[in-house]
């Protein structure tokens, strides 16, 4: 987990200090690594749990928070 964190940090200084797209894709490709890792270590199907979870997100209403089409799990919460 720390290792995805700093890679993560890492993805946030490329974008706050104007790095190029390629160091972005760099870093990009460092967490999609370690997440991939991390599912053959806990021996899950990422491509499935992906997909699952993209299921999830097409069923969900879309809603406008601050000028921008939102998908979240709303709960309690109408702002349109």
């Amino acid at each position: 987990m720390a290792l995805m964190a700093e890679e993560l940090g890492e993805i946030s200084a490329c974008v706050t200090k104007g790095k190029s797209k390629q160091d972005l894709a760099e870093e990009s490709a460092d967490l999609l690594i370690l997440l991939m890792g991390t599912a053959i270590s806990a021996e899950f199907d990422l491509n499935e749990a992906f997909w699952q979870k993209m299921e999830k997100i097409n069923k969900r209403k879309s809603k406008m928070v601050n000028g921008k089409i939102r998908v979240s799990e709303f709960k309690g919460i109408d702002k349109n």
